[in-house]
């Protein structure tokens, strides 16, 4: 049996069948083996049974299971979608039921809604009337006294008692004679030693001085000589462009010749000369004057 390229098949498939066939060929030749010979030598074929044994035969072969590979995709069992029986009863009898329990709590809102409200009833006669306003006493007017006085004789009493006590302490204490009146004035004496002889010190800025006039002087050096070569190499370079000019004009400095002077031609032609002529572009009428 040839299998296209299209149809996909696995190796355990293709062994199956395989044993099937050959079990299937064996069956066969052992009828054919075992039949009546004729008296010719020809094989007499039996007829077949009413009731054979057809069971199939069983194979007991550990097939390993497949493995994967990167070419065709297969699959080892294909998923087969099983009807089940299946109702709504149940689903519309909870609907049902969960209706008539949101009808029947909204009901027993509205009742409690109902008995929550209590009217007052409106009183019979003359509104109460208002609260009495507390009406205050005008303010008195009380004599008083100023503290300034008071504070003012406390005062000069303390400073009388003070100015006593002084007097008595100056009376009290032991009051010295100023010796300082009668001795003689003090005057210095100068040292019996030999005066300090100055010695000049050594600056730094006399040395820095002249490092300094070094150090210019070798700058202007430094800066005459870069001068001086640049100048030098100016001349050099203008000197070489005057050079090149020169010879550069005479490269391209050519002998003329005298210009060659030929009779015009002129050619007859048989159609008149093209009068040139402005085309109209505007669009309003104008007059046009032809000279």
């Amino acid at each position: 049996m040839i299998y296209s390229e299209c149809e996909p098949r696995d190796h355990v498939y293709l062994l199956n069948h395989f044993i099937t066939n050959i079990a299937r060929h064996a069956k066969e030749k052992s009828r054919i083996h075992h039949s009546t010979l004729q008296n010719d030598g020809e094989p007499c074929i039996a007829k077949k049974p009413r009731s054979e044994n057809t069971d199939p035969i069983q194979f007991n072969l550990n097939v390993p299971s497949p493995t994967r590979y990167g070419g065709i995709a297969f699959k080892n069992k294909s998923n087969v979608t099983i009807p089940k029986p299946f109702t709504f009863v149940a689903k519309d009898e909870e609907m049902r039921r969960r209706r008539e329990q949101l009808a029947e709590d909204a009901k027993k809102h509205a009742i409690l809604l109902a008995n929550s409200f209590r009217a007052c009833p409106m009183r019979v006669g003359p509104p109460d009337p208002l609260p009495e306003v507390n009406s205050r006493e005008p303010v008195r007017p009380q004599p008083f006294n100023f503290h300034c006085e008071d504070r003012l004789i406390k005062r000069r009493s303390r400073c009388q008692d003070s100015t006593t006590y002084g007097e008595q302490s100056v009376h009290q204490s032991i009051v010295k004679s100023p010796s300082v009146l009668y001795r003689p004035p003090f005057l210095p004496k100068p040292a019996n030693r030999t005066p300090l002889q100055p010695i000049s010190p050594e600056l730094a800025t006399s040395r820095r001085a002249e490092a300094r006039q070094q150090y210019d002087e070798e700058v202007s050096r430094r800066r005459k000589s870069l001068e001086s070569k640049q100048r030098k190499a100016e001349e050099a370079r203008a000197e070489q462009e005057k050079h090149e000019l020169v010879a550069l004009r005479a490269r391209l400095v050519h002998k003329p010749n005298p210009i060659r002077r030929y009779q015009s031609i002129r050619v007859p032609s048989a159609k008149p000369t093209t009068t040139p002529r402005s085309p109209q572009l505007s669009t309003r009428t104008r007059k046009i004057t032809h000279v």
